[in-house]
């Protein structure tokens, strides 16, 4: 147990000194969103700013938030995304290449406003749920430490609502 318990530390304490080396990075996307309640696709867009650290071989966190900046209108309903927000497991192919994939893997709380044409039925509501995420980064030449990203991401919140975004953004590495 004393043994056991030393190594422990010693793994812990060379974790904490790899969380002080992270790689930071900070982004800001374009949002196209599709989520479909009842058989009707909604399409209102938002624009979303994240960041992050890689700890240890590409593997670290993110979070995200977005705001919606358009509506939609289908069959008299009118449906906004005011507030979404995610947090996420992130791992990613290493810096060395050009092109980058990454996988997230994490949690999404989502804000639905439907309106019904001359009436506020059924109104606000929130939802929160498992999310999964694939996105590649390409590194652009002439601004250093920027890449253009490109991700699509579908959010399990809720067995009646299906919520997929693609968003498409610049993201720096710090």
């Amino acid at each position: 147990p004393l043994v056991l318990s030393i190594f422990i530390l010693f793994v812990v304490q060379i974790n904490i000194h790899q969380v002080y080396a992270a790689d930071y990075f900070a982004g800001v996307d374009a949002v196209y969103n599709r989520v479909e309640i009842a058989g009707e696709n909604f399409e209102p867009l938002s624009v979303r700013a994240r960041g992050g650290a890689l700890f240890w071989h590409g593997i670290g966190v993110e979070a995200n938030i977005s705001a919606g900046i358009s509506d939609d209108v289908k069959a008299g309903m009118t449906l906004e995304l005011p507030i979404m927000a995610s947090i996420y497991a992130r791992f990613q192919t290493p810096y060395e290449t050009g092109l980058r994939a990454y996988v997230l893997l994490g949690l999404t709380t989502v804000e639905l406003d439907g309106q019904l044409e001359g009436d506020s039925f059924p109104g606000s509501e929130r939802f929160t749920g498992p999310s999964v995420a694939i996105g590649l980064l390409d590194s652009l030449s002439f601004i250093p430490n920027t890449s253009l990203s490109l991700e699509i991401a579908g959010h399990f919140v809720d067995s009646e609502i299906d919520l997929i975004n693609l968003g498409l953004g610049l993201q720096y590495e710090f």
